[in-house]
C-alpha cells in the first residue's frame, strides 16, 4: 500500500494521532501578524468554512477496504492487489471498514489512517477551488489562496463575485467525497469598504451566510480592521475567568504553599493568557495591560493585601517569576527561529520576508508598529544593540 507523500507515517498505539502526541498544528498557518496567520492580508473578502461533523471522516473511513466513488482522486491512495491480508499486514490492527460514505459513524475511531487521509481530502478539494475561482490574497510576490487546519478552512477571494464562485465550488467538489461543508459556521470577513456597511449577508448555493466584523478562529478572534488588540484584551477576560475559578480551592487554601500556587498559576493561567501570543503585535498599552494582570495575580497568591506596597522587583524575587512580556518575547523569537530557517521557497518564509513597495505613501504620522518590527527591536534589546 502506498499513500500519496504529504500523508505522513502514523503510529498504531495513537489511534489516528501523529507519533508522540496529538495532531499536529502548523506552526500559525500562514505567518504572524494578526491571527493564526497574523499578516495583513490585502484580500477584501476572507470566509471561514467549517465541514459537518457529522461527515469530517467519510471518506477516510470508507476508503479503507470499500469500493471508491468514481469521483475520488487517484492520488489518495494506491492499494496494491494482494488482497485484504496484505493492507492488514501492512498496517497492523487497522480498522477495514466494509461500509460506504454512509457508515462513517460507527468507524471512524478506529481507523488509525483516518487524520491523513482526510488531509489529502481536504488538499484536493481546495486545490480544486482554487483553479474553479482562482481566489487568493498577494502579499508582495507571493499569493495566499487559503489556511487550512483540519476541517477549518479559510479563503482568501478579491471580489464578492470570486467569494461566491469559491462558495459554489466548495460545495461541489466536497460532495462526491462524502463531506459536507457547514454553512451555520461559515462566515465572511470583509476588509476594506467595498460592500455597503447595510449589507448583512451573502447569498450563495441557497444559504444566507452572515458578514462579521470579527470571529473566533482557532481560539483567537480575527477583527477586520487588524491588530491584536481586541485579542489580547480577550485574552486578559479570559484569564481573569480562570483565577476566580480557582479563588476558593487554591488561592485562599492554607494548605498549600506559596510555591505550589505559583506552579498552578504557570500551568492553568499563563497557557489561556498567552495562547497565540506568538502572533501579537503589541504596543505600550498592551505591554503595560498583560504586565499589571500578571503582577495582580501573583500579589493576590502572595496573599498581600491591595494597599501593601510591595515593588514589582520584589514580586518577582520572591515568587521566582518575571514579567508576562518576557514571556511573550520569548515565544516570538522562537517562532522567528522557525520561519527564519525555513526554505526561502516557503509561503511562511516568503511572507514574513516581504517588504513595503515604495510606490506605497504612507499617511502622516507615526507608522503602526508590525510583528517583523518587533521582533526586530527584541533583538537590540537583547544584544544591547539599542534602536
Amino acid at each position: 500500500m502506498s499513500i500519496q507523500p504529504r500523508a505522513y507515517k502514523l503510529s498504531i498505539n495513537h489511534w489516528g494521532h501523529t507519533p508522540g502526541g496529538a495532531s499536529p498544528r502548523p506552526p500559525y498557518d500562514a505567518t504572524p501578524g494578526g491571527h493564526h496567520a497574523r499578516v495583513p492580508m490585502q484580500a477584501p473578502f476572507s470566509y471561514q468554512a467549517a465541514l459537518d461533523k457529522k461527515h469530517q471522516l467519510a471518506l477516510a473511513t470508507s476508503l479503507v477496504g470499500a469500493p471508491l466513488a468514481s469521483s475520488t482522486p487517484d492520488c489518495l491512495l494506491q492499494i496494491q492487489p494482494d488482497g485484504k491480508d496484505q493492507f492488514e499486514g501492512s498496517v497492523p490492527h487497522a480498522h477495514i471498514a466494509e461500509v460506504g460514505y454512509d457508515g462513517l459513524c460507527r468507524s471512524e475511531a478506529r481507523c488509525v489512517l483516518a487524520p491523513s487521509l482526510f488531509n489529502a481530502c481536504m488538499d484536493w478539494v481546495l486545490d480544486k477551488v482554487v483553479d474553479q475561482s482562482d481566489c487568493g490574497a498577494s502579499v508582495g510576490n507571493t499569493k495566499i489562496t487559503d489556511l487550512v487546519f483540519a476541517d477549518d478552512a479559510v479563503i482568501f477571494p478579491e471580489s464578492l463575485e470570486v467569494l461566491v464562485m469559491a462558495l459554489e465550488a466548495l460545495h461541489e467538489e466536497a460532495k462526491p467525497l462524502g463531506l459536507e461543508v457547514s454553512w451555520l459556521k461559515t462566515k465572511v470577513q470583509v476588509f476594506g469598504d467595498l460592500l455597503d456597511e447595510a449589507v448583512q449577508s451573502v447569498h450563495a448555493c441557497g444559504e444566507d451566510i452572515e458578514i462579521l466584523e470579527s470571529f473566533t478562529y482557532l481560539g483567537s478572534a480575527v477583527h477586520n480592521v487588524g491588530g491584536s488588540r481586541q485579542e489580547v484584551l480577550r485574552r486578559i477576560g479570559i484569564a481573569h475567568g480562570v483565577m476566580d475559578s480557582l479563588s476558593g480551592s487554591i488561592w485562599r487554601c492554607r494548605y498549600l504553599c506559596r510555591r505550589t500556587k505559583i506552579r498552578i498559576f504557570k500551568s492553568l493561567v499563563i497557557p489561556v493568557l498567552l495562547y497565540g501570543s506568538e502572533t501579537w503585535t503589541l504596543n505600550s498599552d498592551l505591554k503595560r495591560r498583560i504586565n499589571a494582570f500578571g503582577n495582580k495575580c501573583l500579589h493576590r497568591i502572595m496573599g498581600y493585601r491591595w494597599d501593601d506596597y510591595v515593588s514589582n522587583q520584589r514580586l518577582y524575587r520572591e515568587a521566582e517569576s518575571r514579567p508576562i512580556t518576557c514571556i511573550v518575547r520569548q515565544r516570538q523569537l522562537r517562532l522567528y527561529g522557525h520561519v527564519a530557517r525555513y526554505p526561502e521557497t516557503d509561503p511562511s518564509h516568503r511572507v514574513v520576508s516581504v517588504g513595503d513597495n515604495p510606490a506605497w505613501r504612507r499617511p502622516r504620522g507615526r507608522p503602526q508598529g508590525s510583528w517583523l518590527g518587533q521582533v526586530d527591536v527584541s533583538c537590540r534589546e537583547l544584544l544591547g544593540m539599542g534602536n
